[in-house]
């Protein structure tokens, strides 16, 4: 043994030899030596120091050099520098390129990776150059053969290249620019896979070339799989829509794989895309790529559907050898023979007799090598008899209708709807499996059930949660819930009409106007019972979790209920079907007919959600879904059940799938050892290849070993490694490691932080969608109306009288708010401060939708730009608040709180291309040839890092969002009694009046005038002004100078806002009335019932005893802000009552003596002649004194 400075002095006389024996010492000399275990600790720490400075490293660099917030960009010092890292050409004796000494005790190279990764979105050009000055200098140095044998650092570069394509494909905006690029990286490698010769030498030499070459090649065929997959594979009809453009670039796509293919030197890109795509989706997406004349190419004849009940074991492999696999010396009187004997009764046997039978006699999914005799005994009734009391009542498995619309994945997917019947059947008395029963049997209480998996209704628990105060819950006529506060009793005005249109509140404080209904706090549940998913194009197949169940327990569960289903439509049994439809809840009603789609749609997003939950293909879930199915024949179910098994309550549901999923699910998922949880996903899946591959002809065994890589790399060519498969790290594989990761439990920021990334991805936009809403407030506030709202927004920037570039500017921000809007848009159900639309939920925004979308408004679709600002707010603050919580720190002086006009970038949550960087520097793999990527996550680095650098400082926000008003909706009362309680208001000097109304007279100028008075309105009730500030200075402040006439700019003050917009607005009533016209053309007809001649005597007897001014002011304000708002059963409700009503609540002006003096016979309905007859009799009156 040597000390550490003793070996150093030697290797800088001698070379790395070992300073006793002189003999050569590898590269990767750290892993030779031991550690001693009384320095094992002190070595530990070691480590843990040199971990944390290169975290540091890494985050200095991506955040100060290459961070989009940058400063500015590195100097070519510096540069060169970071490259040096890279490819350390520094140093003679070739360290371990780290950026620290003491390399050795780093096994892993990401820190290089991602260096080099941000080198090359710095300057890929100049990386490339340094890297073959790398490549010269080590052969130089060290001979062509080191080259050769520096595998690791060439899958690295390779890998980098690779990765980086990736991303850049990420930042294109449209299909057609990622075509593009993607076409372009393939013919870019197509020229040099062509020429042989350079290609033989740039191979020979691992150049820089020649593993862009590569890396554009793996690339490429990435790319095109997902392509093809989206737009070949049952997509028709996605590649029938796009334009005409669009189809030739996929042509395009299509001729340069074929090349590659083709034409190249190399023959490993066909099995890499066959591998690619196969790993990614499945085999029966490969093979109806392959049906399609295009891609005969491909020679994909070969490729057959496995069968997937060889994971039940034994007993179906041997009941499949001897009944269809055996000679025809196999009669129908042996197979007879063979069931009636009492080993065929196990159940085991059962299972597999039922399952042969279904796969290779009664069903069309078997394929060809393995028909035997299919056709021996289709039409023997005596064994179909047999079969049929395989289980007790008869429910013998014969074939599941599948959905035409994949064929190939029907029948993977039936198949395991058939094995999970099968297994249903013998587990039918056990009492952890009745609410399945209930399904299957579709017996009475399948109605009353709250069905496993179906999500609950949020508002069951705010409901509860508000139980023992007043406040109240209502449903408005339309079914839409709505919380009235304090009280709890409505009245007019409180809330005038919801989202839908539909008019709430209530009269007097206690009667609910007509249609709205009151919700019960308790003994009510508004969580629906039966199959409420909804219907299948609304559903999302993000995995998450349900209650207390995680998101790969909850995607199980669920699929064995929709599985059910299926079995029950698929059926004959025209009387279950119907009991099925009755169960099933939908927002859109579906046929009867329509019911086997509907869940065989269902299923398919249960497939694909598991997918993504585990990350494997379509293949490997079926394969799963087998095993856990099976097991479930092997597990002893017997429990005590301390709850209603019938799940008659939402508490007996989340009791049952706790114990369900303990018992039954989560034994497949993972097992206790002594050195913690060991996850079983991934073992039953290489178990099922394996049988898979076992089981297959050897032509398909081939490929199967091909695909999956089962078959070691022997060559020490680096060609072979290459190819191998390399899952993409992403957020769904860091969150499944995560999931995955024993040690991790405590990370519950993290866990949070990936569920919601996607969502949190939205924050970015906020700024510049605030931005976007101030610009639309200053511009349509009180300036548009309802009929001006249906053009779109871009129709409407484009318009607008404004530079180029602010049109840009505009358009951007309006892009972020659909990108927002399009990323979190089925989320905003939940929110309870803003009711969104439903139909607007589906709505794709793009900037063709009309302007109505984007103006931030309390109705119409306005509400969706509201909701949205509201909803990222919230979004912001609830993650904050919890990071806090989870980090015990109770104080809150840390926390800021800054209102949303004011928010820049630097306040958000936001992590747009730089959560990759942070993710990749916690990251470790090796990349070592022959053993593909084995990858691992440093988890509490991850959180930490990412708490330091997204969360921490980031304020909490204050929605103060300005909403637009129409011109008409100024006309308010809601609006007016706001100004009354900011700005005290004052009647005009009569003799002021009489001015103003002379001088607009004259000019004019009267409906002017009402338009910009109806404007001030809406500003004024936002302001707190001194109520003696002239209408001049103010109409200043709103760059509204001259609008106004200036004898009313002069002469009005704010104090008299309201009493010039009644005097105006009277005034051109006035005149419409005269003119034998009606003054009210928005008012509803039956609030315009002509007076009868007694009437008329009576109301002239009346208007006698007013002030005639003062009445026909105020009552105008009435009829006008309040009279239009009400429904057609309040017009016989007693007039003076409703005027005192609204005086009361709206601080409207009361007129002296009208309560007492005011004839009781009139009602609402009277209410626009009587102001008509009152301007009649006031024009009578003056002509008398004249």
């Amino acid at each position: 043994m040597f000390c550490e400075k003793c070996f150093n002095d030697s290797v800088e006389k001698r070379g790395p030899r070992c300073p006793s024996c002189d003999t050569p010492i590898p590269r990767k000399r750290a892993k030779d030596f031991s550690i001693p275990e009384n320095k094992r600790k002190e070595y530990e720490q070691l480590k843990q120091v040199q971990q944390y400075c290169l975290d540091f490293f890494m985050e200095l660099v991506s955040q100060c050099c290459f961070s989009p917030i940058a400063p500015e960009n590195p100097t070519d010092d510096f540069y060169k520098a970071l490259l040096g890292i890279v490819t350390d050409t520094a140093h003679e004796d070739y360290k371990n390129l780290f950026p620290f000494e003491e390399d050795y005790t780093h096994g892993c190279p990401i820190a290089r990776s991602v260096l080099l990764q941000l080198l090359l979105e710095y300057n890929p050009i100049e990386v490339q150059k340094k890297l073959q000055e790398y490549q010269n200098y080590v052969k130089k140095t060290f001979g062509s053969e080191y080259i050769t044998d520096d595998q690791e650092l060439t899958l690295l570069c390779i890998k980098s290249l690779e990765d980086g394509l990736h991303k850049t494909r990420a930042k294109k905006e449209c299909i057609d620019d990622e075509l593009n690029f993607g076409i372009q990286c393939l013919n870019d490698a197509l020229t040099l896979l062509t020429d042989g010769d350079h290609f033989k030498e740039y191979q020979d030499n691992l150049s820089v070339e020649f593993m862009q070459c590569i890396a554009n090649v793996r690339f490429g065929m990435c790319f095109a799989v997902d392509i093809f997959h989206q737009y070949y594979c049952f997509g028709s009809d996605k590649r029938n829509q796009l334009p005409r453009v669009t189809k030739e670039k996929l042509e395009e796509l299509h001729k340069s794989i074929q090349d590659i293919i083709g034409k190249g030197v190399l023959k490993e890109p066909h099995q890499f895309f066959v591998k690619q795509f196969v790993r990614r989706f499945g085999f029966p997406y490969l093979s109806e790529l392959g049906k399609l004349a295009q891609f005969k190419w491909l020679n994909l004849e070969k490729t057959e559907t496995f069968d997937g009940f060889v994971v039940c074991g034994k007993e179906y492999t041997t009941l499949r050898a001897k009944w269809i696999f055996t000679t025809a010396s196999f009669t129908e009187n042996d197979l007879v023979e063979d069931l009636e004997k009492d080993e065929s009764k196990t159940i085991f046997n059962k299972i597999a007799s039922s399952l042969v039978f279904y796969r290779h006699i009664a069903s069309d999914s078997s394929n060809t090598t393995a028909l035997g005799h299919k056709d021996l005994f289709c039409s023997h009734q005596k064994t179909q008899k047999l079969l049929s009391h395989v289980f007790n009542d008869g429910y013998f498995v014969t074939a599941v209708i599948f959905n035409p619309r994949e064929p190939k994945t029907a029948n993977s997917i039936a198949a395991v709807v058939v094995q999970w019947i099968s297994v249903l059947e013998t587990r039918i008395d056990s009492s952890l499996f009745a609410p399945f029963k209930d399904i299957l049997l579709q017996t009475a209480n399948a109605k009353e059930m709250y069905w496993p998996t179906m999500d609950d209704n949020i508002l069951d628990i705010v409901v509860d949660a508000t139980a023992g105060t007043t406040d109240t819950w209502w449903k408005c006529p339309n079914g839409h819930d709505y919380f009235v506060q304090n009280c709890g009793r409505q009245v007019v005005g409180d809330v005038q009409k919801c989202f839908c249109g539909a008019e709430i509140g209530g009269k007097s404080y206690n009667v609910a106007k007509e249609g709205n209904v009151k919700i019960e706090k308790s003994g009510t549940e508004l969580t629906k019972t039966g199959h409420v998913l909804d219907h299948p194009n609304a559903r999302s197949t993000d995995p998450v979790p349900q209650r207390d169940l995680s998101p790969f327990s909850n995607c199980i569960i669920r699929f064995l209920v929709n599985a059910t289903c299926v079995w029950i439509a698929s059926s004959n049994n025209k009387a279950a079907c119907q009991m099925l439809f009755d169960v099933t809840l939908t927002s859109e009603p579906i046929e009867l007919h329509q019911l086997l789609n509907y869940f065989w749609h269902h299923l398919e997003l249960d497939i694909q959600t598991l997918r993504r939950a585990t990350q494997h293909s379509f293949d490997d879930c079926i394969l799963l879904l087998h095993t856990i199915v099976h097991n479930m024949l092997r597990g002893n179910y017997e429990t005590i059940i301390d709850f209603d098994i019938k799940l008659l309550s939402r508490k007996d549901r989340q009791c049952w799938e706790n114990k369900f999923n303990q018992i039954v699910i989560k034994p497949n998922i993972e097992v206790q050892t002594e050195k913690g949880k060991d996850y079983l996903i991934d073992q039953h899946i290489e178990r099922g290849r394996q049988l898979i591959i076992e089981d297959s002809n050897l032509d398909h065994r081939a490929l199967l070993q091909m695909v999956y890589e089962t078959v070691p790399i022997t060559s020490n060519s680096i060609m072979p490694h290459l190819w191998i498969y390399r899952p993409l790290i992403t957020i769904d594989h860091v969150s499944l490691s995560l999931e995955k990761d024993t040690e991790s439990a405590d990370l519950r920021i993290l866990r949070q932080f990936l569920k919601q990334v996607k969502l949190l991805e939205a924050l970015a936009c906020l700024p510049d969608i605030i931005r976007l809403q101030q610009f639309l407030y200053e511009m349509c506030h009180l300036r548009i109306d309802e009929t001006e709202v249906d053009q779109s927004l871009e129709e409407y920037i484009r318009k607008g009288l404004m530079r180029t570039h602010k049109q840009q500017k505009l358009l951007a921000q309006a892009e972020n708010l659909c990108t927002a809007w399009n990323k979190v848009k089925n989320e905003l159900p939940s929110l309870m401060s803003v009711a969104v639309p439903k139909e607007c939920i589906s709505v794709e925004m793009s900037l063709k939708q009309p302007l109505e979308f984007f103006i931030p408004m309390r109705q119409g679709k306005g509400v969706c730009s509201l909701a949205l600002t509201s909803y990222l707010a919230k979004l912001q603050n609830d993650f904050i608040d919890f990071s806090w919580e989870k980090l015990k720190v109770k104080s809150i002086r840390g926390k800021r709180h800054i209102p949303s006009h004011k928010i820049q970038d630097c306040h958000m949550i936001s992590f747009k291309d730089q959560l990759s960087h942070v993710i990749f520097s916690h990251c470790k793999y090796s990349l070592k040839a022959g053993h593909g990527a084995d990858i691992k996550y440093d988890f509490p680095a991850l959180e930490k890092h990412i708490l330091d650098r997204f969360v921490r400082g980031r304020p909490l926000i204050t929605c103060d969002i300005p909403l637009v008003s129409y011109r008409s909706d100024v006309l308010d009362a809601v609006i007016f009694r706001q100004i009354r309680r900011n700005i005290p208001q004052e009647n005009l000097p009569q003799r002021e009046k009489a001015v103003i109304l002379n001088d607009l007279q004259k000019t004019q100028r009267v409906q002017q005038c009402i338009d910009t008075v109806n404007v001030a309105l809406g500003f004024i009730q936002h302001t707190r002004s001194n109520s003696q500030l002239l209408m001049k200075r103010f109409m200043s402040s709103l760059k509204m100078e001259g609008k106004l006439p200036k004898l009313v700019e002069e002469r009005c003050e704010l104090r008299h806002a309201i009493s010039l917009w009644r005097l105006v607005n009277v005034e051109q009533a006035k005149q419409i009335t005269n003119g034998n016209e009606d003054p009210f053309p928005n008012i509803n007809d039956v609030f315009k019932e002509r007076l009868d001649d007694k009437l008329k005597e009576v109301l002239q007897i009346a208007l006698g005893t007013y002030d005639m001014d003062q009445f026909l002011e105020v009552f105008y304000e009435f009829i006008v802000t309040q009279v239009k708002s009400r429904r057609e059963y309040e017009a016989d409700d007693e007039l003076i009552e409703a005027y005192i009503d609204v005086c009361d609540y709206f601080d409207l002006e009361r007129i002296t003596s009208f309560a007492e003096k005011f004839p009781k016979e009139f009602s609402l309905k009277h209410v626009t002649e009587i102001w008509k007859y009152a301007v009649k009799y006031q024009r009578e009156q003056i002509a008398k004194q004249l």
